[in-house]
């Protein structure tokens, strides 16, 4: 079995893409294939750093004003971005770092993707209005309501797939798939809206929340139609994460930021900024 590793960034995010992929080169090992997606302009920044690691970069035309959906649909193309002897995606972002040697295995238990998850209704502090995805979806033009946090996404997944998923799946870097499961979604949404999934997503909102969320999408999509080809680890119940190989960071605030939202930065436990964190593992 191959596995495949994937970033898609920016060239705002470069000076965190260049930590992660130092540790990509000092930690990972194992996968067959890795690759960078960039817009085509920051094509020859990423190539700077990334030939002499042997990680591939790719360019897209980016429509203006809609960067994010399109980093979303590169992530829902997963599967074609690599050779057909690919059997497993790893996407992971470009302010995640490993923080230990690392092996595709790691997140293969019993050679099936780990997916720890939350149900959604463990999320819920109060019940859903009858057209609140519609709200969501900015049909109705009332305000969201922002304070359903993470619920939000699955407002997002269950418009695009026409069924009501069930779990939260998006809750660790990396996201890791089985390559079958990405023409599967697509199949899904090509159907439900008549037209390709990237026509589809750039339709939608580009700004924070956006109306599509690729992994919610993706994990919905594993768990209904691929169920026991994957590890389903439930974090409430099974308790917390069974593999923490890969950190993620918060590049909004940039690479000495301590705060994240107002509240302290917390990465691995302490409070400290982002290039503090990768100073300690020699990054």
């Amino acid at each position: 079995m191959k596995s495949a590793l994937l970033w898609v960034t920016y060239k705002k995010d470069l000076p965190f893409f260049e930590f992660s992929l130092r540790s990509y080169q000092k930690f990972a090992s194992g996968f067959s294939y890795t690759k960078v997606i960039v817009p085509l302009e920051d094509v020859d920044a990423f190539k700077a750093v990334c030939d002499p690691a042997g990680v591939v970069v790719a360019g897209i035309g980016e429509p203006p004003g809609k960067g994010m959906l399109m980093h979303m649909a590169m992530q829902m193309l997963g599967e074609t971005h690599f050779p057909s002897d690919a059997d497993f995606i790893f996407h992971i972002d470009a302010d995640c770092v490993f923080n230990q040697p690392t092996t595709p295995r790691d997140y293969l238990p019993g050679d099936k993707p780990l997916i720890c998850f939350r149900e959604w209704d463990a999320l819920l502090t109060r019940p859903v209005e009858q057209d609140e995805i519609q709200t969501f979806m900015g049909f109705t033009g009332r305000t969201i309501d922002f304070n359903r946090g993470a619920y939000l996404w699955k407002f997002a997944a269950d418009f695009a797939l026409g069924f009501a998923s069930q779990r939260q799946t998006m809750t660790m870097m990396p996201v890791v798939h089985r390559r079958e499961v990405y023409a599967r979604a697509r199949a899904i949404l090509q159907r439900r809206f008549n037209t390709d999934i990237i026509s589809h997503i750039l339709q939608g909102r580009n700004e924070w929340p956006q109306t599509f969320c690729e992994f919610e999408t993706l994990g919905a999509v594993a768990h209904r139609y691929f169920g026991d080809r994957y590890h389903w680890h439930e974090l409430y119940k099974q308790g917390t994460y069974p593999v923490r190989n890969v950190m993620q960071t918060w590049s909004h605030g940039g690479l000495d930021a301590t705060e994240e939202h107002g509240r302290p930065q917390i990465i691995g436990g302490v409070h400290r900024s982002p290039r503090q964190y990768f100073q300690t593992l020699g990054l």
